[in-house]
């Protein structure tokens, strides 16, 4: 008699349902088939086999001794072939390929690892090109399908939505705080050891905007990559104005002079096409969430070394 390795997999499951059943009608509703078809198979498995399988009866089919021998290794086949389909349409669900990301330098170093981590532990099969630049990436241009700006899109056919707040202070290393007294006011701030931008006039701006005038002179160090400024007030250059989950990480001591709270926008946006892209679509709702919930806002950001502050007016910790 001939195997089963010849035959089409799924005459393996006709022939557990017909065992199981002892009727074509049944098997053909337990396989969701007409009856027709299932009688078709069951003689295509006869011929390839070489051997009846089933008499009929008024009782309904008879499986002859070939048929019970044939038992369990098509129950086998027909659990390997169901095994396959399973497989496959888990394959078919699964979101693969790749989504590219871009972001500030800041939110690229102290933000967006954690968020991308959350992203990969439940889509592994997604690949991130995150790109860290505080260049504008054109979406329409499909520079990068996702952005993380810090400021509303304002280009046609983008699809934007904020999802959180990134929290500024004014921060200094503990070291170089303990050398040289913290500052009370605005006007002592411009007098301390100061880290600015340098081609940017931002920081200038929003001094002006608190009835201080300053140029760049006012800051011992100045460069426009934020991260190095980051990492030159952790070095004790100067205070400087950091984002709070930044400078937790950093373990840097948050200095408080009177003024409003400052913080900058955080905006997902994607070219409008993003709702025809499964993919792209399922990033921008993991990042869209995961950031949505951090703690971006406030001092008490989350990170591998808590941030302290220091009173304006007595210097304690």
């Amino acid at each position: 008699m001939n195997g089963l390795n010849g035959a089409d997999w799924r005459l393996a499951q006709t022939l557990v349902a017909l065992l199981q059943t002892r009727s074509l009608s049944a098997a053909a509703r337990l396989l969701g088939l007409s009856q027709p078809t299932v009688g078709r198979q069951l003689d295509a498995l006869e011929a390839h086999l070489g051997t009846q399988l089933f008499s009929r009866s008024p009782q309904g089919l008879v499986p002859t001794a070939s048929a019970l021998d044939l038992q369990e290794p098509a129950t086998q086949m027909a659990s390997s072939w169901a095994a396959m389909e399973r497989l496959a349409a888990g394959r078919a669900e699964r979101v693969a390929g790749t989504v590219r990301l871009t972001a500030s330098r800041v939110m690229s170093t102290f933000v967006m690892p954690r968020v991308l981590q959350t992203l990969r532990a439940r889509h592994p099969d997604i690949v991130v090109e995150l790109v860290a630049t505080d260049a504008v990436q054109d979406l329409l241009r499909r520079d990068a399908d996702i952005a993380v700006r810090m400021m509303r899109p304002t280009q046609n056919d983008v699809v934007a939505r904020k999802v959180n707040d990134l929290g500024i202070g004014l921060y200094g290393s503990a070291a170089a705080l303990a050398q040289r007294p913290p500052p009370r006011t605005i006007d002592e701030l411009v007098q301390h050891d100061l880290v600015g931008l340098d081609r940017s006039d931002e920081l200038i701006r929003g001094f002006a905007e608190h009835g201080v005038v300053v140029d760049k002179d006012a800051f011992a160090f100045r460069c426009d990559d934020h991260v190095a400024l980051v990492f030159a007030v952790a070095a004790g250059l100067g205070l400087g104005f950091i984002a709070h989950t930044a400078a937790a990480r950093l373990g840097l001591v948050e200095v408080k002079v009177p003024m409003p709270p400052l913080s900058l926008p955080i905006w997902l946006a994607a070219h409008q096409e993003v709702h025809t892209s499964r993919r792209i679509r399922l990033v921008m709702d993991v990042v869209a969430e995961v950031l949505g919930a951090m703690s971006l806002s406030s001092p008490s950001a989350p990170s591998s070394s808590s941030s302290s502050s220091v009173d304006p007016v007595s210097g304690a910790q």
